[in-house]
């Protein structure tokens, strides 16, 4: 997706407060004159090189107009809208089916969420959204706060400690994280309708269904003897009879591996 410059700006503005990545460091990572970086900030479209507009939104978590799918975005919060606006700018051109599902942490960061955006069946995107340290309760995070998405009934179950090491880099990984989230997202969709069976499907369970009227087959003597002649020897063993049995139909199977196995 191709951003204009104005767009390009308004998302680094933000990614920089939310990543809690200043304008000084990320001019030092990418190699880049502070003075350059801050002019480009304020509208001067040629202050730097577009390779560097590209390293900058990639430093920040975003990568062909996308927020990358192979990384964890962890976001600090000072402004909600902020989270919408840069969700809204990244999805808003995609023709792919789109869907954010929000889930919150459970039993201890009853503010704080995780989000998963979907925009294919390839393209997952992991974002755990917290808070700062507060005096008072922040607003919990969810659909109608955020004003995008669908809050999922089921949460992502996580102790404060564990909360607190998925928000560190490098103390979780982005499978852990995915696998745990889709999880919950699978357990709290809703059913869906069985499709109807096409014929030969039904004329199989039309066969099976027709077998419980059936009387269950009986043994014939042979199988009687064999029968007979492995629980004896179990027994003679020194084995429980519970054992007995069990070791008598592993053997009556090891003997019998082509032939139906009656049991009396």
């Amino acid at each position: 997706m191709r951003l204009d410059e104005d767009t390009k700006r308004s998302l680094v503005e933000a990614l920089l407060r939310l990543n809690k990545f200043s304008k000084n460091k990320a001019a030092l990572s990418l190699d880049l004159k502070r003075q350059n970086l801050y002019a480009w900030l304020k509208g001067v479209d040629t202050a730097i090189s577009n390779t560097k507009k590209l390293e900058l939104l990639a430093l920040l978590g975003v990568r062909n107009g996308e927020l990358a799918d192979d990384q964890i975005h962890r976001w600090c919060i000072t402004d909600l809208e902020e989270v919408r606006s840069v969700i809204s700018i990244l999805t808003s051109q995609m023709s792919a089916p789109q869907h954010l599902s929000i889930l919150n942490v459970w039993p201890d960061n009853h503010s704080d969420a995780v989000l998963r955006l979907t925009t294919n069946d390839h393209h997952h995107v992991y974002l755990l959204l917290y808070y700062p340290l507060q005096d008072s309760a922040p607003p919990q995070i969810n659909a109608t706060t955020l004003g995008i998405g669908e809050s999922m009934q089921s949460m992502v179950c996580l102790t404060k400690e564990q909360w607190a090491s998925w928000l560190k880099p490098d103390e979780v990984s982005l499978s852990t994280v995915a696998r745990i989230v889709d999880h919950e997202i699978q357990f709290n969709l809703p059913p869906t309708e069985l499709e109807s069976l096409d014929t030969d499907q039904q004329a199989d369970d039309d066969y099976y269904i027709s077998l419980t009227d059936q009387e269950p087959p009986k043994p014939t003597p042979e199988q009687l003897a064999v029968w007979s002649e492995l629980l004896e020897r179990a027994l003679r063993s020194g084995r429980s009879f519970e054992q007995a049995i069990h070791m008598t139909r592993i053997a009556l199977n090891l003997y019998q591996p082509n032939e139906k196995r009656f049991m009396p």
